[in-house]
């Protein structure tokens, strides 16, 4: 007589299977849940953002003070020499934004009648085409000062906001660099248990420092190329628009266009249409070469997603959390497809529609981050 089944209890925790709902309401399940997690970020981006910002940065100067302890270094000594580091990189880039600002104030209003013949011909080509516009001294004369004061107020808001969110990113370099010293006991205790979790963290790690430096080295290359083409040319301001030129090389896609017309509508006042063609036509051959022909070379697949992929995560994450969205369109994604894709078998075909060209037949970048390990050691 043979023994009955042996019986098994039932696991109470509902797998995530196939069967547990349908493809069309999980993709809407889901899709409900990221829009409340967006909603919810951007009620808290104030201090997110800048927050998410230290992250990144310290993770792009950790291999610094992990070569520095490698040396023999003590740790509390490269910690507190990367934190320092930092600090100087922040307030150097600070004080050029101040010494910019400072220039232009100073020396736009020497162009006010350069503007006005400006504004008279631009006024007179439209009439030609039948569109008739008001005279600038009219509608000047109709602006009371009362009327400014909304503005100051957005202004000084616009200020108060700068001064918290550079409160906030200094306080979390401070802190992060501190507790940085336990990444690696973290991410192998998670690596027990969500080991797929753990290698999408230690390749948004590995990319975003790539990102960040290589960015940064190429974006002061290209904006000292700037320089020298405006003093070259005689316009005013280079140093401002090598100050713009090298923060707006962060911001994918239209970055090149915010740094290009303010130093070309400036080169038109200042010496005419031939200046402000050959602003124009250095600036596109310089970003061309820097950014399109060698950039590429040692960038590899720092960044790994496609042209559409970063445009509209710049859209995104603007919307999402304001300008800094803008900065951070990139970091974001990355560290968003870390977790919600990389991490997941499932979901790991997602990847293909996000990566280049490049890492199509592995769009978690898993492969190229071994070969580039197995290289450097």
């Amino acid at each position: 007589m043979s023994s009955p089944p042996a019986q098994t209890t039932p696991d109470p925790t509902p797998s995530l299977g196939p069967g547990l709902l349908p493809t069309g309401a999980a993709f809407l399940a889901v899709a409900a849940v990221l829009v409340l997690a967006f909603d919810g970020l951007r009620q808290v981006s104030a201090f997110a953002a800048p927050i998410f910002l230290a992250l990144t940065l310290v993770l792009t100067v950790d291999p610094l003070r992990r070569w520095a302890v490698g040396r023999g270094v003590p740790r509390w000594v490269a910690t507190v020499g990367m934190l320092l580091l930092m600090y100087a990189v922040l307030l150097a880039v600070i004080l050029g934004i101040g010494i910019a600002l400072t220039q232009l104030v100073t020396v736009l209003p020497q162009y006010q009648d350069e503007f006005g013949d400006l504004y008279g011909q631009a006024v007179d080509l439209l009439a030609r085409f039948g569109i008739e516009l008001g005279n600038l001294q009219d509608v000047l004369r109709g602006v009371e000062p009362v009327s400014a004061l909304p503005f100051l107020g957005q202004v000084l808001g616009g200020v108060g906001s700068v001064s918290t969110a550079i409160l906030f990113l200094a306080l979390g370099v401070a802190f992060l660099t501190l507790d940085l010293g336990d990444a690696g006991r973290r991410l192998a205790f998670i690596g027990q248990r969500r080991p797929e979790l753990a290698e999408a963290l230690r390749g948004f790690a590995d990319r975003i420092g790539r990102y960040w430096a290589v960015s940064t080295v190429f974006g002061l290359a290209q904006a000292a190329l700037d320089v020298v083409l405006l003093y070259v040319l005689g316009v005013p301001l280079p140093f401002v628009w090598g100050v713009l030129a090298f923060l707006t090389a962060y911001i994918p896609n239209i970055g090149f266009v915010i740094g290009l017309v303010p130093a070309a509508l400036l080169g038109l006042l200042s010496g005419g249409v031939g200046t402000m063609i050959g602003v124009v036509v250095g600036y596109m051959l310089i970003s061309f070469v820097t950014q399109t022909l060698i950039m590429p070379k040692f960038a590899g697949d720092a960044v790994g997603l496609n042209v559409t992929t970063t445009f509209v995560s710049l859209i995104f994450w603007s919307a999402v959390i304001g300008p800094l969205g803008a900065l951070l369109a990139i970091p974001l994604t990355l560290f968003a497809k870390a977790v919600l894709i990389d991490s997941d078998p499932r979901a790991q075909w997602l990847g293909s529609f996000l990566a280049s060209s490049d890492l199509i037949e592995d769009p978690t970048g898993r492969q190229a981050r071994r070969e580039a390990s197995a290289a450097r050691s």
